[in-house]
């Protein structure tokens, strides 16, 4: 039986964000966040990592993403 394959998308916050405000903005059914860290590098942003079910779900959540201003960027 082969178990499906989980899509990790790094998201990386703007400063003075709350990570893990945002990844609970962008969870809904079939996805889940996690690791979220406030101010980790240089510049002070964040990072939360938004895992989906499929490809689907992963461009949906993508497609907030780029709406949001909390979020400087994100990658798979």
């Amino acid at each position: 039986m082969a178990t499906a394959t989980k899509i990790t998308l790094r998201v990386v916050t703007a400063s003075g964000s709350n990570a893990s405000s945002v990844g609970e903005a962008h969870s809904w059914p079939g996805t889940a966040w996690r690791n979220s860290v406030d101010d980790c590098d240089s510049n002070g942003h964040g990072r939360v990592f938004i895992d989906c079910d499929d490809e689907d779900t992963a461009d949906y959540v993508e497609e907030q993403l780029e709406a949001d201003d909390r979020v400087v960027s994100y990658d798979r």
